[in-house]
């Protein structure tokens, strides 16, 4: 009787040590869990630093002077055949089309120089 007392004292002892053990096995594992979950948080919340573009590229800020449309585009229509070679029309039926597309394509801005209506006909009709 005396040694079924102390084996079942011995058993009640060693399933206490196991749940003692499985216990910090268990908070380990919340703790590795709770670092990894906030690492992905953290890492989900953290954008990496963009380096600020241009508002406007410097190239493109001197397209009213060194653009087609300034530069090139006035010769252009002086000259009847290389107009329509260029365009497939000619300078008239380009300003017809200018004036029936030119509001629908215009764009109106405070802040920078848009391009004109008649160099967005240009451009889409080349």
């Amino acid at each position: 009787m005396f040694s079924a007392y102390k084996y079942e004292a011995w058993i009640a002892e060693c399933q206490r040590i196991i749940d003692r053990e499985n216990k910090k096995k268990l908070r380990l594992k919340k703790v590795a869990a709770a670092l990894i979950i906030n690492e992905i948080m953290r890492k989900k919340k953290k954008r990496p630093y963009k380096k600020k573009s241009f508002w406007v590229r410097p190239l493109f800020q001197l397209r009213q002077i060194h653009g087609f449309y300034e530069a090139i585009f006035p010769t252009l229509s002086l000259d009847e055949d290389m107009f329509k070679m260029y365009l497939r029309m000619s300078t008239s039926q380009f300003e017809e089309l200018l004036s029936l597309v030119g509001p629908l394509i215009s764009k109106e801005s405070i802040t920078r120089n848009p391009v004109s209506a008649a160099a967005r006909l240009a451009m889409t009709l080349r």
